[in-house]
Parts: C-alpha cells; sequence; structure tokens
C-alpha cells in the first residue's frame, strides 16, 4: 500500500465539506451519533483533559463539561477544523500526534481510524496519548459494510471516482475496515468493552436515505446473535493500572 498516497486520497475526499456534512446528517450517521452521545456525554464529565482525534467540525466536543480545562481536538483536514470554533484546534495526522505520553484523561475517535493507511499507527499513538479512558466507533468489516465497500471498489474502477460520488453524495475511495484483533493487539494495555450495532444499513446511494433506519434495526437488534454483524463496533477501554 502506497501510504503516501492513500493518505493523500482521503484528505482530498473530505475538501467537499458539504458533501460531508450532508452524508453526516443522513439516518444512518444519525442513528449512531444518538447511540455515542449519552456514552460521551458521561466520559467528559468525569475527564479534565478531552483528545478527539480526528476531530473534523466536531459534533461531541461542545458537549465538554466545563469542569474540563483541555479539550483538543486534531485533524488532518484544514478545510474541517475551520468549522471547528468551539474548542482548541490542532492541525495535526492521527499517525503521528504531537503530545506527550499520557498527556489526556480521555481520548476519543469516531470513523477516523479507517481513513488512516497506517492504522496499526494511528492505534499506537492513541494508546500513547490517553492516561486514563478511550473510546472508539468504527465500520464493522464483518458486516453489510464489507459488500458496499466491495461494490463501491467496483463502481469506481467502471464507472470513475466522480460518478460514483454523484451516486452516493460523499465517497472516500482509499478507506479500509480496522479490525478487531488489530484493535484487541495495540491496545493491550487496555481493559476493554467491544460491542456491535445497527445490523441494517442501506446502500450508500441518495436515492435511499428515506428508508427507515430506526425501526429496522431496532427489530433486528432483538433478534439474539444479529447484533454481532452490526454495521458499526464500539470499543470503550479503560487503561489497566501499572500500565
Amino acid at each position: 500500500m502506497d501510504s503516501t498516497r492513500v493518505k493523500s486520497s482521503e484528505m482530498n475526499a473530505f475538501k467537499d465539506t458539504e458533501a460531508f456534512l450532508s452524508w453526516e446528517e443522513g439516518p444512518y450517521w444519525t442513528r449512531v451519533r444518538e447511540r455515542i452521545v449519552e456514552k460521551l456525554s458521561f466520559q467528559f464529565s468525569h475527564a479534565e483533559s478531552v483528545l478527539e482525534v480526528g476531530c473534523g467540525k466536531s459534533v461531541y466536543l461542545p458537549m465538554v463539561d466545563e469542569k474540563c480545562s483541555i479539550a483538543v481536538g486534531i485533524d488532518i483536514s484544514k478545510d474541517l477544523l475551520r468549522l471547528n470554533k468551539r474548542c482548541e484546534r490542532v492541525l495535526g495526522d492521527g499517525e503521528n500526534l504531537s503530545f506527550a505520553p499520557f498527556s489526556f484523561d480521555f481520548v476519543f475517535v469516531v470513523g477516523a481510524l479507517h481513513h488512516m493507511p497506517n492504522k496499526d499507527q494511528g492505534l499506537k499513538e492513541i494508546a500513547k496519548v490517553c492516561k486514563d479512558r478511550l473510546f472508539i466507533i468504527e465500520p464493522h468489516s464483518m458486516s453489510l459494510n464489507w459488500i458496499y465497500w466491495a461494490m463501491r471498489k467496483v463502481a469506481i474502477r467502471l464507472f470513475g471516482y466522480e460518478r460514483v460520488k454523484k451516486w452516493a453524495g460523499f465517497v472516500a475511495p482509499d478507506e479500509s475496515f480496522v479490525s478487531k484483533r488489530l484493535v484487541e493487539e495495540h491496545l493491550s494495555d487496555f481493559r476493554l468493552q467491544i460491542k456491535f450495532y445497527s445490523p441494517f444499513r442501506a446502500p450508500p446511494l441518495k436515492a435511499l436515505s428515506r428508508i427507515n433506519f430506526e425501526a429496522i434495526n431496532n427489530f433486528l437488534e432483538k433478534i439474539p446473535g444479529v447484533r454481532r454483524i452490526g454495521t458499526y463496533i464500539i470499543i470503550e477501554g479503560e487503561r489497566i493500572r501499572g500500565n
């Protein structure tokens, strides 16, 4: 893998901030956001220093409790950082965090790791700067996501990036999944809880944006075993004392 090319390709995708923010407001990610807001609010209330890696505009850092003395967001995209005006902003690379070890009580990453070409290094950096607790949410490969990812790769090759982007709205052409095994390997100093959510998501096409994700997923998540094929995975970790 040419990591420089992949990083450049992913950064270029996020230059279309209007397309990305429109995707974030869609039904799939809206449901994800509603699920994690309560979890993040609880963590914010118990931290004096917080870091969001790959923060972009960040709808979460504005929720940080007033007693938190340090709230920092780091992102590699200048275009998205310009929209983030509610915290200390740092232009930087998640694979090379410019902070000392154990700088933050709580570190969280919302859907940024799968855009990094070197996910091993990204996870190592997150573990390095995290003093106490971490929270990561990422697409889950063992789900419908893999099918859509493969279909998109084929479509881009057949029809070109610009046409596929027109159909889908926002497309990051070189994103790839973060495996559960990789997370456990690089976060071995943390006591981890890993859960899966939202077994269903429609193909990422604008024409299908009106599907009722909430009702379908509420039903599917009640079926034993089905949640294990959830389209996203939440990792919560607490550093093991002495490590």
